[in-house]
């Protein structure tokens, strides 16, 4: 009886097929005589199947790109686990695909660090077939984009090699090309042999092109498949860049370095002048600016120390704060996002990665009730404590939806808490229903509503761990509250924790900062809010009520409401 010929070719035959390769040299090199084969028993399934029917030719093409960059997933992800069973590194391989709709929080995370920001356009993965990342902290190593030829996609994966570079928080990552080379356009032009553009492309602008053939015209980007393990082992020590990329980011901090060598000399000519010294040959040259030239070159100095560590691709983690005064530069640190910046009222990571290195140790848990746009999750993950985040209005899938005023925790099963909370309704952060920023500070169910939350959260605090409690003032219609004030004397008095601190957070990027609300400010006779407070408490070991003084407290409320009918403050009692 004759053997009936099968109807359909998939992939687990195109990978059976590599994986019984027994011809000579490693099966990578020969992934193109693999295909030949592959075509040949595609069609025949083909013919089976259709009757000759259709067009197999454009049938065989889908597949063979769709398959031939499963095929390069599955050698890579082999590789990638190997090495990281080698060297002792938690390693994971995922792709844009599985990105777009990602299952988990682990590739949630790994999403955010890979996302390139198109300002008003929103938030897009690039074009990555394979992402390899460290799932220890979600940290994104590299991506590789696979087609069997260069015409394909080589001038896409070199736009987002750009893109991810002009970003401080994506530009340690690894872009890579694999492909079989269908055109022969990799190929060395020799001396004086013309250079085809896919090739200029490459060699000047990715970090590595890996072909899969035995005969390769390997240049400091092209190389054999063969030297992807080295590759990746260099660029996991780097820190996500290795390679070729080293090569990019020396040349990138020797112009930076360049232009700091510059700005030092500009300093030193300013500063000579200043003393009476000419060192133009000529005694009466002055500056009259040279007080905002000298100011301007120090910003200068600050920027250019910036890039070259950054293009140094080091990890820089922030100094732990010694005063009670606290101003940060900018929302996030480091090479990896941290909540988003253009959330309203977002959080700077500064104050979460301060509050971890002071009172936890890898492994606590800590509870934001409040997360917002998930800093404290981004930053608890890099930092490795385990976290939960809650909000009633979830912006990522690795916030749970819940109101603060239930925590669905044990009691005395968290080691920190850190909450952000609304401080009036200034800010429209929601239209969920019994959302605490619908009611003014000017009100006492303002107060009542936080009260509750701040007993949950002593419900679940463990006894001697800390709550952080970041919080505003507020200045509206003519009138100061000092939200702050009443917090603290709310957890202290009210709930009853131990007071550790008062912290003031110099506020930044706000959009008050600007002149004419500063001419308003001065024309007006009122002070823009430069700051807000975070409120640092701890739960004591057993149960004690701390009674603040009473005189003080309530005269120094009888004095901020003037007018009794407009506000019914409640005494804290």
């Amino acid at each position: 009886m004759a053997v009936k010929a099968p109807t359909k070719f998939e992939f687990e035959d195109l990978l059976c097929l590599y994986e019984d390769w027994d011809g000579p040299g490693e099966a990578h090199e020969h992934i193109q005589e693999i295909l030949a084969v592959a075509e040949k028993r595609h069609k025949q399934a083909w013919e089976c199947r259709k009757g000759g029917n259709g067009d197999w030719g454009q049938a065989w093409r889908g597949w063979k790109g769709k398959n031939f960059q499963r095929l390069v997933s599955e050698i890579t992800k082999g590789e990638v686990l190997r090495v990281g069973e080698e060297i002792g590194a938690n390693l994971g391989v995922t792709s844009d695909e599985q990105l777009v709709d990602p299952k988990g929080r682990d590739l949630c995370q790994v999403k955010r660090n890979l996302v390139v920001d198109f300002g008003t356009y929103g938030m897009h993965l690039p074009d990555a077939d394979i992402v390899i990342y460290n799932e220890s902290n979600h940290r994104i190593i590299a991506v590789v984009s696979c087609k069997t030829s260069l015409r394909e996609r080589i001038a896409q994966t070199a736009y987002w090699k750009l893109k991810l570079f002009s970003d401080e928080l994506t530009r340690h990552i690894v872009v890579t090309f694999c492909t079989i080379d269908n055109d022969d356009a990799l190929k060395s032009p020799g001396d004086m042999g013309k250079i085809k553009k896919p090739y200029a492309i490459l060699n000047s602008e990715l970090d590595a092109a890996y072909v899969l053939k035995p005969d390769v015209d390997e240049t400091h980007v092209i190389r054999r498949f063969s030297s992807f393990e080295n590759d990746l082992k260099s660029w996991i020590d780097d820190g996500g860049g290795g390679g070729a990329v080293s090569q990019n980011r020396s040349r990138q901090a020797l112009r930076i370095a360049e232009q700091y060598q510059r700005a030092l000399d500009a300093r030193r000519i300013l500063r000579a002048h200043q003393r009476g010294a000419s060192l133009f040959g000529d005694p009466d040259t002055t500056f009259d600016n040279a007080n905002d030239e000298l100011t301007s070159i120090r910003q200068r100095l600050r920027t250019l120390e910036r890039q070259l560590i950054d293009a140094s691709g080091v990890e820089q983690k922030p100094d732990v704060e010694a005063t009670t005064l606290w101003d940060f530069p900018t929302q996030s640190y480091g090479n990896t996002r941290k909540g988003d910046s253009k959330y309203q009222g977002v959080t700077p990571a500064f104050i979460i990665y301060n509050m971890l290195q002071r009172y936890t140790e890898p492994g606590d848990l800590v509870l934001d009730p409040m997360c917002g746009s998930g800093t404290t999750i981004d930053v608890c993950n890099d930092e490795g404590r385990d976290v939960i985040g809650y909000d009633i209005n979830p912006t990522r899938p690795d916030i749970v939806q819940n109101d603060a005023r239930h925590i669905p925790l044990h009691d005395h099963s968290v080691d920190m808490v850190f909450i952000d909370s609304p401080y009036g309704d200034n800010v429209n952060y929601n239209d969920q229903p019994g959302n605490i920023g619908q009611y003014s500070a000017e009100l006492n169910q303002f107060y009542d509503e936080l009260r509750t939350v701040a007993q949950e959260l002593y419900r679940v605090l463990k006894p001697g761990k800390t709550l952080g409690w970041l919080i505003g003032d507020q200045w509206v219609r003519r009138l100061f509250t000092p939200v702050g004030m009443y917090i603290y004397q709310m957890l202290v008095d009210d709930v009853g924790f131990i007071p550790i601190d008062w912290i003031v957070v110099a506020r930044r990027n706000q959009s008050s900062n600007t002149g004419l609300w500063a001419y308003r400010a001065r024309h007006h006779n009122f002070y823009l809010r430069g700051h807000k407070h975070l409120l640092l408490v701890r739960k004591p070991e057993r149960r004690v009520v701390h009674v603040a003084p009473e005189r003080i407290v309530q005269s120094g409320r009888d004095a901020l409401t003037r007018d009794p009918e407009a506000r019914d403050w409640k005494k804290y009692k």
